[in-house]
């Protein structure tokens, strides 16, 4: 048997960059990427790609089905959440995340019979007195 391989930074740094990815991903897409959109976006190849994807796999990162397309699928992460995974707990509770992350609220979260109250306008001018006419005039 040989030595075994010491992991150097550059290798690290790849798969973490290809989880980072993959979690970004789901949060825009809501699906997982292609190997090929993968490999494009980190730079590698496909079969790169495919061997990234099974590391993480074997270390539990994720969960990969062979031979699927978009056969990848995130583990519910437990302890600290990066900005990707916030995204996606905020997508699977019906929020929709736009490009720029940020969060729409879900359409409805009440009886969809129920009339709608109209939209309330706030001008905070009023609040201060600021431009209000209070009747006196010079």
């Amino acid at each position: 048997m040989g030595a075994p391989v010491r992991l150097t930074p550059t290798m690290v740094s790849r798969k973490i960059a290809a989880l980072d990815f993959i979690k970004r991903y789901f949060a825009e897409w809501g699906h997982s990427p292609s190997l090929a959109e993968l490999g494009a976006a980190l730079g590698v190849s496909k079969p790169r790609a495919s061997e990234l994807v099974e590391q993480l796999s074997v270390e539990k990162q994720i969960l990969h089905t062979r031979g699927k397309r978009r056969g990848i699928a995130l583990i519910d992460p437990a302890g600290e959440m990066s900005q990707a995974d916030a995204l996606l707990r905020l997508r699977a509770l019906g929020w929709a995340i736009d490009n720029g992350g940020k969060a729409v609220a879900p359409p409805s979260l009440t009886n969809p019979e129920l009339s709608h109250l109209p939209l309330l306008d706030h001008d905070p001018a009023r609040d201060t007195g600021v431009g209000q006419d209070d009747g006196t005039s010079d």
